[in-house]
């Protein structure tokens, strides 16, 4: 079975695991993992309300939605007049978006791009 595969079934049988506990009055969760073959950690993070790999949310993302919204709306317009897009020319809106979104005065705001 391709690892792929294998984890999205274990979730699975986890979100369920979860769906049972959360059913008993005072759960036993590593009993309840080891007679059924579930990793304890994972149930146990998932059983106190924990994000597991495919629903966190994502940490390597520097613009909001509002953001980003932004900067394809100004890409595209420079795309339809025919302009061509470099990726300075990306680089620099990002983070001319970010600066402008910037609540903190004195510290300097993050920048896209290799840190």
């Amino acid at each position: 079975m391709p690892i792929i595969a294998k984890y999205v079934l274990t979730a699975q049988r986890i979100t369920k695991a979860v769906e049972v506990l959360r059913t008993r009055r005072k759960p036993h969760v590593a009993a309840y993992a080891r007679d059924h073959s579930l990793p304890y950690d994972r149930l146990l993070h998932a059983y106190n309300g924990g994000n597991n790999r495919s629903t966190r949310p994502p940490t390597n993302q520097v613009l909001n939605n509002a953001q980003l919204l932004a900067l394809k709306l100004y890409l595209d317009h420079i795309d339809r007049i025919r302009f061509g897009i470099r990726h300075r020319q990306v680089t620099n809106a990002a983070n001319a978006i970010l600066a402008e979104g910037w609540a903190i005065k004195y510290k300097e705001p993050p920048k896209v791009g290799i840190n």
